[in-house]
């Protein structure tokens, strides 16, 4: 099965001043979708928070400047793996369309 992964930073926790540092992006919230391919998709989600020491000053990059993949980075970097982040998504769509058990309606009803 190959699936299709979106990350997404849906927002970012930010100190106002940290030393000479002005908007610091301190945490975040991420997510994750997943969706299979073909006529009828189906999808799977995560989500979590990522907690980041204040950079130095060497590393600081100003709030403007900021990319996308830059935060995923940093998220990925924080100890959110990836890898095992997108394989729960698979078995969570694997459940999905080969459930272990369902529930019948009573066959007296």
């Amino acid at each position: 099965m190959s699936n299709t992964y979106t990350w997404a930073i849906a927002y970012m926790d930010t100190k106002l001043s940290v030393d000479e540092l002005t908007n610091v992006v301190i945490s975040c919230q991420w997510t994750c979708n997943a969706t299979t391919g073909g006529d009828t998709p189906t999808t799977a989600s995560s989500y979590g928070y990522a907690h980041f020491g204040a950079p130095s000053a060497e590393d600081y990059t100003a709030y403007s400047d900021l990319t996308h993949e830059q935060v995923l980075n940093w998220v990925w970097a924080s100890g959110v793996d990836k890898v095992a982040s997108e394989a729960g998504l698979d078995a969570s769509i694997e459940q999905k369309l080969n459930p272990p058990s369902v529930i019948l309606a009573n066959p007296w009803n």
